[in-house]
Formats: structure tokens, C-alpha cells, sequence
């Protein structure tokens, strides 16, 4: 907090400095090598108490708990994506299975996110009215590299 002030107060001063020395300049021919040489001034006190902040202040440890939490914070996101994911695959199949006139409940897909990021369905379970009917649409749609479960729903 002390550098941020004693560095809010070098500006202000060095801004009260460049207002005189621009009013008071001999001519328009110093101008340019005025403005680099206050610009100049204006950088290093803005960045002099920074660099003069003793890091050792700042504990090894706060920066572990920050990196733990943000990987807790990655993988809670990850499973809120995959829980979203795993949601709509299940609301498409019944979608699918009811435009083909077989009512379902209780459908579940299973999803896999791999290290590059690409998600893959990898399993449908479901409780269907034509049991045999459902498994070859969602084949025909799903391709062969998905496990699919159908069951005889219970009314």
C-alpha cells in the first residue's frame, strides 16, 4: 500500500513539474527532448517503489493455496461441463427415440472428455418401450463406438 502511494504522489508532482517546465521552455526546438526526458522521469517513479518491494513478504505458501484452489475451481468446472454434457445428450436421444414413436424414461449417457478436449459419447442407457427398436436407431445414429443399454420401461 506504501508503494502505491508514494508512487501516486511521484506522478502528481512530476505532472506539477512538466505544467512549469512547459510553460517556462525556451522554445519549440527543446520540446521533444523535454517531453522524453519528463516521460522518462514519469516511468521510473512510477515503477521505483515497486521495485524496491521486499518479496520475501509475500509467504510461499499463500501462492500453493491459490494454485490448489484454482485447480479445484478447474476441475469443478470440468464436472459442471460434463454433468451439461452428459444432460443434453440424454434430452437428444429421447428426442430422438420420441420422434421415432418410442417413449423412454430414465435415459443416462455417459460422456469422456480426453486431455486434448474432445468429448465423446461413450454409452446410452435407457427404459423404452420397443427395447430392440431403440438400440437400432440409436445405433444407426450413434455409429458402433457407443455401448448402448436399452431396457423394457415398466408402466
Amino acid at each position: 500500500m506504501e508503494q502505491l502511494r508514494t508512487s501516486v504522489t511521484s506522478a502528481c508532482f512530476l505532472s506539477c513539474a512538466v505544467a512549469i517546465a512547459g510553460m517556462l521552455r525556451p522554445g519549440k526546438r527543446l520540446d521533444g527532448q523535454l517531453r522524453f526526458l519528463f516521460a522518462l522521469l514519469f516511468v521510473v517513479s512510477l515503477v521505483s517503489p515497486f521495485l524496491s518491494m521486499d518479496l520475501t513478504a509475500f509467504p510461499a505458501q499463500a501462492l500453493t493455496v491459490q494454485e490448489t484452489q484454482t485447480q479445484a475451481l478447474e476441475e469443478a468446472a470440468q464436472a459442471a461441463l460434463l454433468r451439461n454434457a452428459e444432460n443434453a445428450c440424454a434430452q437428444a436421444v429421447t428426442d430422438l427415440l420420441l420422434a421415432q414413436g418410442i417413449t423412454c424414461a430414465d435415459v443416462h449417457a455417459s460422456i469422456h472428455i480426453d486431455e486434448d478436449g474432445r468429448i465423446s459419447l461413450t454409452e446410452v442407457e435407457a427404459a423404452c418401450s420397443d427395447p430392440a427398436m431403440a438400440v437400432r436407431i440409436l445405433r444407426d445414429a450413434l455409429g458402433e463406438g457407443v455401448e448402448l443399454h436399452a431396457a423394457q420401461l415398466v408402466e
